[in-house]
């Protein structure tokens, strides 16, 4: 579920506390480099299962969906802030889930499944980067508008 769903189903009260803890979350995320860190993972995944690249790397560590700029925000930040709204559940979820199957990918391509990890990253890997860009897309947009609202009001 988009954010904009998410936040336009709720009252209008509810909708403004909402808005408000969107932007005090993400006043310490940077949305941009967040979006740009999960292209390049995405991007160095196609590369490694495309290319047969040598430079092993450790599923174990792609699978920690903390360790990245989005990561620890989720469980710092945002989590703080935005713990109670399932639209930031889902997110908190679909990033796991990305590091998960990122995981797989790197795991079958290091066991010479490479059919099968290209169709997983050019299929399911990019379906939740996909909703991951909308979703901090989302929060941008969101954040902005209620900059807006701040100066209107």
């Amino acid at each position: 579920m988009s954010l904009f769903k998410c936040f336009n189903t709720l009252p209008e009260n509810k909708a403004t506390l909402a808005l408000q803890a969107v932007k005090a979350a993400s006043a310490t995320l940077d949305i941009d480099e967040s979006i740009r860190a999960h292209k390049a993972w995405h991007k160095r995944l196609t590369h490694y299962v495309d290319q047969h690249e040598a430079n092993l790397l450790d599923p174990e560590l792609i699978a920690d969906d903390q360790s990245c700029i989005l990561g620890q925000w989720l469980y710092s930040d945002g989590q703080r802030h935005l713990a109670n709204q399932p639209c930031f559940v889902n997110l908190q979820n679909l990033h796991q889930h990305f590091h998960r199957e990122a995981a797989r990918v790197v795991s079958m391509g290091q066991e010479q499944h490479d059919e099968e990890a290209s169709a997983m990253l050019h299929d399911k890997l990019a379906q939740l980067s996909s909703e991951i860009y909308q979703q901090l897309t989302d929060i941008k947009t969101l954040q902005q508008q209620q900059d807006g609202h701040d100066e209107r009001g």
